[in-house]
């Protein structure tokens, strides 16, 4: 079947073409991600499954925008490297509900996702969250 231009199909069809688009590089950043702090830690990516490593802590700006928030949840459910995610962000153009909808997928409470209102650019905003969170 094909689809004659102008009908309210096109419409979906790109839309969900363009959604499709932005979850592939919203995964593509976060397994770049990962596999920046796996190449760092090298016994991050060779600990065998039983072995539970130390929590890392991971600073994640704008955190609860759409690509920030999608960071955390693969972050969260890294079940080998157990992550402690801090998000700093602004809420300019995002909400904190999507942090909730995070720890409510990823089944973490409030001891792996932290979030501190803070601007990126405001140096002692990030020196107080970095003290916070320095392991």
């Amino acid at each position: 079947h094909t689809l004659k231009k102008g009908n309210s199909f096109d419409f979906v069809a790109s839309d969900l073409h363009k959604q499709k688009e932005e979850m592939t590089i919203t995964k593509a950043a976060a397994t770049l991600l990962l596999l920046f702090l796996t190449s760092a830690h090298p016994t991050l990516a060779l600990a065998s499954p039983s072995f539970i490593p130390p929590t890392r802590t991971v600073l994640v700006t704008g955190g609860a925008g759409y690509i920030g928030s999608h960071t955390c949840l693969e972050l969260l459910n890294d079940t080998k490297a157990r992550y402690k995610v801090v998000v700093i962000d602004t809420l300019d153009n995002s909400c904190e509900e999507s942090l909730e909808r995070v720890k409510q997928l990823t089944k973490c409470g409030d001891d792996r996702l932290f979030f501190r209102n803070v601007d990126v650019r405001d140096g002692r905003g990030l020196d107080a969250v970095l003290d916070e969170f320095d392991s």
